[in-house]
């Protein structure tokens, strides 16, 4: 009789044996991952000028949204609404909850968003690009043996 906590996955499993790896498995695995490597050189080489456009790009395109996002701002009265807090305190004093919601309110909220994600995409073209130079310097400290395809 079946257990009834057992759904027909944890049955199959329990019907089946464990396997054992073949005794060959790192040496396999190993000796594929330096085939890859060795396939994938070429493209590595080219890598940092791909991340070095990608870099300009998003860097360019950050200047274009910020400059959008100033003039919404401009445009929507946030700039007003932070000049009276600055001008008289008492407002934030006096209703906090009134003033934030002006100020919420007021944001060009696409622009924003817009803004962070350009960043978020830059951090990772960054991340990206400082990695691959960072191996091909090393690669290029090693000298050619270490360059060489084994």
């Amino acid at each position: 009789m079946p257990d009834p906590q057992l759904d027909d996955i944890d049955a199959l499993f329990a019907r089946t044996g464990l396997v054992e790896p073949p005794e060959d498995l790192l040496a396999r695995v190993i000796a594929q991952a330096r085939v890859d490597g060795a396939l994938n050189e070429p493209a590595v080489r080219r890598s940092p000028a791909l991340y070095a456009g990608a870099y300009v790009l998003a860097l360019l395109s950050l200047a274009v949204l910020a400059y959008e996002l100033g003039l919404a701002i401009a445009g929507s009265g946030t700039t007003s609404l932070v000049s009276v807090l600055a001008s008289d305190g008492t407002l934030l004093r006096d209703a906090p909850a009134a003033y934030f919601g002006a100020l919420l309110a007021s944001l060009p909220w696409l622009h924003v968003a817009g803004v962070f994600i350009d960043l978020a995409i830059l951090g990772v073209v960054t991340s990206l690009a400082v990695r691959v130079a960072g191996t091909a310097r090393s690669s290029w400290a090693a000298g050619p043996a270490a360059r060489a395809p084994s």
